[in-house]
């Protein structure tokens, strides 16, 4: 009888863990539609609550931020500060700023609302059917992707973990001077 107890709680481990494996070294899973060969990195757009429709090709040349957040998230309403700062400090270096709606259940006047609070003057957009956050590899809000001028991805931080500092460095890399 424990055999097979063991075998059974073996089991229940080892099923979850096995989903780990492929994922980058942030425990987010790699992006879908990134071919590490292509010169410009995958293909992305977003529409923002002023109906205007932002891509990989709109922002070529320039270094993206695209956070992807939730108006209810603790975590988001932490970082609002943290990017608007960075918004100031580098929009004029060639730096887009991008918040992706995260909750399918959020509506772009919850956006709007949101962008107003928090004096947030870059495109918002709602992610409809996920379709960045499965080509980014993300799987919660709160996180944000880096992209450098031909789109590909630079640098990925999971659930809260980007801070002010690493998001700066990581920028000073990429801006324009």
């Amino acid at each position: 009888m424990r055999p097979l107890l063991a075998l059974a709680v073996l089991g229940l481990v080892a099923a979850p863990l096995a989903g780990c494996i492929g994922q980058s070294n942030s425990g987010v899973p790699a992006p879908i539609d990134q071919d590490p060969d292509a010169a410009q990195g995958p293909a992305w757009s977003l529409r923002d609550t002023m109906g205007v429709t932002h891509a990989r090709e709109t922002t070529a040349g320039d270094a993206v931020v695209l956070f992807f957040m939730a108006t209810w998230c603790g975590s988001c309403r932490s970082k609002a500060p943290v990017l608007a700062s960075i918004e100031r400090d580098y929009a004029e270096r060639g730096v887009r700023l991008f918040s992706v709606g995260y909750d399918p259940l959020e509506t772009d006047g919850d956006l709007e609302a949101w962008k107003a609070r928090h004096g947030q003057p870059w495109p918002h957009g709602i992610d409809h059917g996920q379709k960045l956050q499965r080509t980014f590899g993300v799987t919660s809000q709160s996180s944000v992707v880096l992209l450098d001028g031909d789109g590909k991805v630079v640098e990925r931080w999971g659930y809260g973990q980007v801070t002010e500092d690493a998001l700066r460095r990581a920028l000073d890399r990429l801006a324009r001077a």
